[in-house]
């Protein structure tokens, strides 16, 4: 959750978080925002104090409400340009981060998109007092998922407090992912700064996890922790070794 209003601001606060996570050691990085209430009036690409710095690529889907009567609206979906070059076959064009779609209904939005040979998702569910309607989350994201596609990361925001582990079962059983949060609870005892785990990171099974934190930001960001986490990527025969 990114808060406030922040599109005239010198460094903005999604730029601000990418720097937090652009690595000393040069590290490409992938990174899923959820509630970014970005406005779409605005040209995010080419504003003169752009929301991303250049050279990113990004996909954006701007909240629905202009007003910003409506909370939690707005998902993006960042890769730094070196891991672009990574996931890029040897012979053949680069890699790109491509859209697949962008799907918003009373309970949940989706941000699905491809990048090589990975199915990337930003996901929000909505605080409502409506069913949360797990079945049809699962089938969608299911849907999405392109055959072409031999890993999923999925990032988001699941507000499902204590319906998670049922979520969680039907996604593992469906596609095969497993939340890398859920797996470290030993260790990550909270996402959000009251207490809960809302925050996941799902990965397919091909993914090694090297890593994985859950950070505290600053207030004035955001009130959910920041996820960070290195993989390995296994590679494939024909293109060599994907690598972290």
């Amino acid at each position: 959750c990114i808060r406030d209003r922040f599109e005239s601001r010198r460094f903005s606060k999604v730029d601000t978080i990418l720097r937090y996570v652009d690595k000393e050691d040069g590290t490409p990085f992938m990174a899923f925002f959820q509630e970014t209430w970005l406005d779409p009036t605005i040209d995010h690409q080419h504003n003169p104090f752009p929301i991303i710095p250049a050279g990113y690529a990004t996909l954006i889907s701007h909240r629905e409400d202009p007003q910003g009567l409506i909370r939690g609206r707005g998902l993006m979906i960042v890769v730094h340009p070196d891991l672009l070059k990574l996931l890029s076959p040897r012979k053949g064009p680069q890699a790109s981060l491509t859209l697949i779609d962008h799907i918003t209904t009373s309970t949940f939005e989706f941000l699905a998109a491809s990048v090589g040979d990975i199915f990337v998702a930003s996901i929000y569910v909505k605080i409502t007092s409506q069913q949360p309607q797990l079945e049809h989350l699962v089938e969608v994201l299911y849907a999405l998922r392109p055959a072409r596609c031999r890993h999923v990361i999925v990032g988001g925001d699941f507000n499902y407090h204590n319906l998670w582990p049922q979520c969680h079962d039907m996604l593992k059983e469906a596609m095969g992912v497993t939340s890398v949060i859920t797996a470290n609870e030993d260790k990550i005892k909270r996402t959000h700064s009251k207490g809960n785990v809302l925050d996941h990171v799902l990965i397919s099974g091909g993914l090694v996890v090297q890593s994985v934190a859950a950070s505290p930001m600053p207030d004035h960001l955001t009130d959910h922790y920041l996820i960070t986490l290195t993989l390995t990527l296994p590679g494939d025969p024909t293109d060599g070794p994907h690598g972290d």
